[in-house]
């Protein structure tokens, strides 16, 4: 029998980088990358200024009125899980995170994907990009749609502790296996991840609904490290291909504040100020945001 899904929780990006590499739960289904499709659906709501009511999976959020002011506040039990079916030109598609607005309809949109080894298969995820890029823009020629897949970032060498159990090593070597190699010893990105990359940039950049409906508008490709020192955090140490990351900032929301002027507050006399949603790692009891 099938686990329920989870609600949405308010995670931090560093904390939906560490589920997704550890994948404590497995890879079977969703839940190693569950917590960034949250991540990046609370961020649409905080940065992005949309309704939570509109998003799906529902964010923790609502918003209350008060003495004539709109105010974002958190609320845990006010999060919904599931994904929104969008009708494409040929099928429908099931997308991670969609904001749909009453009256108009899905107008942004982003699917996920993960990859934590076995990198020479990646041809298959390109595949499958172009084709659900095309099928969803035949039925919504305007929306924006947004292409984000999570990479581990296996290094040269030998596993690292939070993968053994998970990443099989060479049987002759005892190291990462040249097919689950993401980032060579000297810093370079692995033919196999470089050649994907290459692929993708050619995805993306769709300005106007004119445009061919097999290109996103924004695509983002995005290590992840597993090391002790650096886990859960983005790799961006590469030399190889200056713009590797640049495509990052077009579906992360920018770490400034640019709709929400916001603050946290815990029980007691303390009130904690935070200059964008996730940094602060520290999950507050309660949270306001104010429209500026």
């Amino acid at each position: 029998m099938a686990k329920k899904p989870k609600p949405p929780e308010w995670v931090t990006f560093e904390d939906a980088l560490r589920a997704f590499v550890l994948a404590e739960g497995g890879t079977e289904g969703s839940t190693h990358i569950d917590p960034m499709h949250w991540h990046v659906a609370s961020r649409l709501v905080v940065e992005g200024g949309f309704d939570p009511d509109f998003i799906k999976p529902r964010p923790p959020f609502v918003i209350k009125r008060k003495a004539g002011r709109l105010l974002l506040a958190y609320d845990a039990s006010a999060a919904r899980p599931g994904e929104a079916t969008v009708l494409g030109g040929l099928k429908t598609k099931d997308i991670d995170v969609v904001v749909s607005i009453p009256g108009v309809g899905p107008c942004v949109a982003i699917s996920m994907k993960g990859s934590l080894n076995a990198f020479r298969n990646l041809t298959n995820r390109l595949e499958e990009a172009i084709g659900d890029c095309a099928n969803v823009h035949m039925g919504y020629p305007s929306l924006v749609y947004g292409f984000l897949i999570l990479m581990c970032a296996n290094r040269e060498g030998l596993v690292p502790s939070a993968l053994k159990g998970r990443l099989q090593a060479d049987g002759t070597t005892g190291r990462v296996k040249m097919s689950d190699i993401a980032i060579r010893s000297n810093g370079d990105v692995s033919e196999y991840i470089g050649g994907f990359h290459e692929a993708m940039v050619r995805l993306a950049g769709r300005k106007d609904l004119r445009d061919d409906v097999s290109r996103y508008e924004a695509v983002s490709l995005l290590l992840a490290s597993p090391d002790d020192a650096t886990l859960g955090k983005s790799f961006v140490n590469i030399r190889q291909s200056k713009a590797l990351y640049t495509s990052i900032s077009s579906l992360r929301i920018s770490t400034r504040p640019t709709i929400c002027a916001m603050s946290t507050t815990q029980s007691g006399s303390e009130v904690r100020r935070v200059d964008s949603f996730g940094i602060e790692n520290r999950r507050p009891s309660g949270i306001r945001a104010q429209r500026g």
